[in-house]
């Protein structure tokens, strides 16, 4: 058998060698190593920032909508029923293209493959017109007309899922004054065994706000709908994020959670939380609830039991009333980390480490607030597995609220 030789080196020669790899490891790291997050990780305005959209945008979607492999923007402007596309030229800038019309007051918009054709899509809820127009991408950054399709009174959120499993992406719809939630099912007109990005009425469906007294239906529903798997039966659920002032004698609010049958209708929705004023929620894979309390400055986690029931989590101190939140690996750790719109006061770039991960719905959130002006403001919140704890601080203003 033959034996391997093991070389003696000389004591010194070996110290020698010992202190020469210590250096080149040290230096190794020091070129590879990533910035804490807290420490130097921060953020500046992208090359021209801030780039010029349509009137009043409060969300914004990406997605690769000319099929060059770079990442593109699209911005809903409710003041001018238009949605304004951004072309990415890979470094940060973008190219401006004609803005889209939609219907009437649209509050926001959402991409996805909706017709099943390889090229981003575009969908908006419109509040004034009560419907959700549909734009089919062309694959070049242009977009067919739009396609409207009615939903509920003042939609204010739309996201895309298949909720009847039958392979076409469907719809869904927070309305804000009738309370409840649109489904409308994708279909297949032209029986070529692919959606065709239009919808038909899956039924619209309560948000379950208990109210007492005289209720003013137009200070009561959902701001927002988000999907996910709440009680682990691989069928996508519904969640509402509620803003509840429902009259003199009730103000409910809260987070509404309706469990899917699977078949694109849903079982009587049930408050996860109530009594509280709750303009935005995400949800995570492991049907985890982040909620934005308005009132209470702070993001209340509620964790899921994977029964469609929840208990409470960490409550993590934000800015001064909390208006949107969504989730994003911000600083590449695998860890997925939460951000914050703050409506009014100092508005301070924070991390906190929670207990649970909140990875973000790419089809179910709702993106950062705007302040009127198409300026988010917004706080950071980092998520990993220790102790809740504040790290860091900065503050600024973006015109997108990135998804």
């Amino acid at each position: 058998m033959r034996q391997a030789k093991v070389k003696a080196h000389h004591p010194t020669t070996l110290l020698a060698l010992i202190a020469f790899g210590v250096l080149v490891a040290g230096l190794l790291a020091l070129v590879s190593a990533k910035p804490a997050w807290g420490a130097s990780r921060t953020f500046e305005p992208a090359p021209n920032s801030p780039f010029a959209v349509g009137s009043t945008p409060t969300t914004v979607t990406n997605a690769d909508f000319n099929a060059d492999g770079k990442m593109d923007l699209a911005a809903q402007n409710s003041g001018s029923n238009t949605v304004s596309v951004r072309l990415g030229n890979g470094d940060g800038t973008f190219q401006a293209k004609p803005d889209v019309a939609v219907g009437s007051g649209p509050t926001s918009v959402i991409s996805a493959d909706l017709n099943e054709d390889g090229n981003a899509d575009l969908a908006t809820a419109n509040w004034s017109s009560r419907t959700v127009s549909v734009l089919l991408g062309k694959g070049d950054g242009t977009f067919d007309p739009k396609q409207d399709f009615a939903a509920g009174s003042n939609p204010s959120s739309v996201i895309s899922e298949d909720f009847n499993d039958d392979s076409y992406t469907d719809l869904a719809v927070a309305n804000f004054t009738s309370s409840n939630v649109s489904v409308l099912l994708g279909q297949d007109l032209d029986g070529d065994g692919k959606a065709d990005g239009t919808f038909r009425s899956g039924g619209n469906f309560s948000i379950d706000l208990p109210c007492g007294g005289t209720c003013i239906p137009a200070a009561a529903g959902p701001n927002q709908v988000v999907t996910a798997d709440f009680n682990g039966d691989t069928r996508p659920d519904l969640a509402t994020a509620n803003m509840g002032s429902c009259g003199f004698f009730c103000t409910p609010g809260g987070v509404s959670v309706l469990l899917g049958f699977g078949n694109g209708t849903f079982q009587d929705a049930r408050l996860a939380m109530s009594n509280t004023t709750i303009y935005s929620i995400d949800a995570s894979d492991s049907g985890d609830i982040a909620a934005a309390k308005y009132d209470s400055n702070v993001v209340s986690i509620l964790r899921s039991n994977g029964n469609g029931t929840f208990s409470p989590g960490p409550q993590l101190p934000v800015g001064t009333n909390p208006s949107a939140v969504t989730s994003e690996d911000l600083d590449a750790n695998g860890v997925e980390d939460l951000a914050v719109s703050n409506s009014h006061g100092r508005h301070r770039l924070s991390t906190k480490r929670g207990h649970r991960r909140c990875p973000h719905d790419q089809r179910g959130s709702r993106l950062l607030g705007s302040d009127g002006s198409g300026h988010a403001r917004f706080q950071y919140l980092h998520a990993e597995e220790a102790e809740l704890f504040h790290h860091g601080c900065g503050h600024g203003d973006l015109r997108f609220q990135y998804q």
